[in-house]
């Protein structure tokens, strides 16, 4: 369920609520694997990870898409960078970045262990952000400022999976949201 609060805003007036998207019947690898009488295990979660994956490969599926929109309410967000979203303008990736952001966003989906993530994404992507000099990502993590700790975390994803000709479309967009923090 959703509210539009720009309608009520400063005003005494209740809410209207409005039915947002049914989450079942979104995804049918999700509905199938709460059928049963047991509800919905972590062996359900991990199929459907796989059938986002593939319909993030196969452009097919309307299931990745769906997802995407309602994974930050409609909100533009990083997995909307990644798609097939009108958002280049904002960050142009090569496709082998989002590729490799495509791969460790399905890697988290369904991991037990940063040995399992490392595995799935492959080592030498992951530890690509540890060999970054010096910049706005080390401006320090002040642990009393969350936002700032996650806008740093972000930029170093980002990073990890920038090719060389994404490098500089990514810095720009650290820098802007660096000066504006």
């Amino acid at each position: 369920f959703w509210a539009n609060l720009s309608e009520s805003y400063n005003t005494s007036e209740d809410l209207h609520w409005s039915f947002g998207y049914d989450f079942l019947g979104s995804y049918p690898s999700l509905k199938e694997a709460s059928s049963s009488e047991n509800g919905l295990f972590n062996a359900g979660m991990a199929k459907f990870g796989q059938s986002l994956e593939s319909s993030w490969e196969s452009k097919t599926s309307p299931e990745w898409p769906t997802y995407v929109e309602w994974y930050k309410t409609r909100v533009l967000n990083d997995l909307m960078l990644i798609s097939d979203h009108q958002v280049d303008a904002i960050l142009k990736l090569s496709l082998v970045a989002k590729r490799r952001a495509a791969r460790k966003y399905f890697c988290a989906l369904n991991i037990t262990s940063a040995d399992e993530f490392r595995h799935c994404v492959g080592l030498q992507d992951y530890d690509r952000v540890d060999s970054l000099g010096a910049g706005p990502l080390d401006a320090g993590d002040d642990d009393s400022d969350p936002f700032r700790a996650s806008d740093l975390a972000r930029a170093r994803h980002w990073i990890s999976v920038a090719t060389d000709s994404d490098k500089e479309s990514i810095e720009r967009l650290i820098n802007e949201e660096a000066a504006s923090s």
